[in-house]
């Protein structure tokens, strides 16, 4: 016959409640203003019990490892932040809890600083909550844990967001290239189109293939003690690259998808991560020689680019013919003065333009009627 104790079949529920498991900082270690870890531990209690002590830690940890082959490891722990919670402390005397449910809240500002959560060849970076609760001799006590992630959000500058990448020059007196991308920042599971622009200026040289990788750079950095290791995330070969039969000219664009799964960059005291775009163009002369040109761009791979933010515009191009607005919709009260009727007014190409609204208020009003253009107008004739 199975002996069952009876303190397991009146197990109480007693566990960790959070309001979010998953703790986003938000700008590099140095400008972030932190976040707030809030929740409650929950002891449900079936009949009335018996505890000496309820308590709470939350502690971060990081752990590091890697070595080449033959030489010994290097491997070192360090708590990056503890923080532990006496919600009944320890007695001689045991405390007698009613049976209904209690609940001890718990709240712990984080640092900006703090490094997040990864989980690498080269090392880990792991936060846990864990919760005990101590009971008589001869009682079980009861423990609940839960992991918290800390990931953080890279906020683009504005001068990141409008720049372009390009690199153009004469490799090996065999190839005139210029290969750009028309932005610098990313976003996860979005297309990044690479224009290449090629041209042989030797003679008998043909294009035989264009190759992209994304690849990703991580770098644990521990006392003075650093390691990089790159993977290859995703790529794209062109066997086909469509040069012109008569001049032997090249000109196409190539698109890399960035994964829907990705480590987005970040610059910590401990761990970077980086990311560039790698470009193989394959050269093959009359005779059958192979020869490769190589080049590289870094991007920037972000969780999300937020153009509504207060000081950051749009890209120029996204609101080419957005920009040219009617005024003569806006009822503007009359300017304050003695004769306002005899006031000049400020006109161009027919509008008033004594009043003009801001360029993110402009932009954002979207009953305003639009001047749309195809092109923009000449600079004589603004003058």
């Amino acid at each position: 016959m199975l002996n069952v104790n009876p303190l397991q079949l009146s197990h109480p529920e007693f566990r960790i409640r959070v309001e979010n498991d998953h703790i986003i900082l938000r700008g590099l270690s140095e400008e972030s203003s932190g976040a707030v870890l809030r929740g409650s531990v929950l002891l449900n209690c079936h009949e009335q019990i018996k505890v000496r002590s309820i308590t709470l830690k939350f502690i971060g940890k990081v752990n590091v490892c890697w070595g080449e082959a033959g030489q010994e490891k290097f491997m070192a722990e360090r708590t990056v932040i503890e923080k532990e919670w006496s919600f009944l402390p320890s007695t001689k005397k045991a405390y007698h809890l009613a049976d209904t449910q209690h609940e001890w809240q718990f709240e712990l500002p984080l640092p900006g600083n703090l490094p997040q959560s990864i989980n690498h060849d080269l090392g880990q970076v792991t936060y846990l909550l864990k919760a005990h609760c101590d009971r008589p001799t001869f009682s079980m006590n009861y423990i609940d844990k839960k992991k918290i992630e800390i990931s953080r959000q890279r906020i683009p500058t504005n001068i990141e967001l409008g720049e372009s990448l390009a690199i153009a020059n004469v490799w090996a007196n065999k190839l005139n290239y210029n290969i750009s991308v028309p932005a610098k920042v990313f976003t996860a599971n979005t297309i990044i189109p690479i224009h290449f622009n090629l041209n042989p200026i030797a003679p008998n040289i043909n294009i035989k293939s264009i190759n992209c990788f994304l690849r990703e750079y991580t770098t644990f950095t521990y006392e003075g003690t650093s390691k990089t290791e790159n993977k290859l995330i995703t790529f794209n070969y062109n066997r086909k690259a469509g040069n012109n039969q008569i001049s032997n000219h090249c000109v196409k664009t190539e698109h890399l998808k960035v994964p829907k799964h990705i480590r987005y960059d970040m610059n910590d005291d401990l761990l970077k991560v980086r990311h560039k775009i790698k470009f193989t163009v394959i050269l093959e002369n009359k005779d059958g020689h192979v020869s490769e040109l190589r080049a590289a761009m870094p991007v920037i791979i972000v969780s999300s680019i937020n153009y509504d933010d207060e000081n950051t515009l749009p890209r120029y191009e996204a609101n080419i013919g957005r920009c040219c607005v009617n005024m003569s919709s806006y009822n503007n009260p009359p300017l304050d003065g003695p004769d306002n009727s005899s006031s000049a007014s400020l006109s161009w190409m027919g509008t008033d333009i004594s009043r003009v609204p801001s360029y993110r208020t402009a932009i954002r009003t979207a009953h305003i009627p639009l001047y749309i253009s195809p092109s923009l107008p000449s600079y004589e004739s603004t003058l």
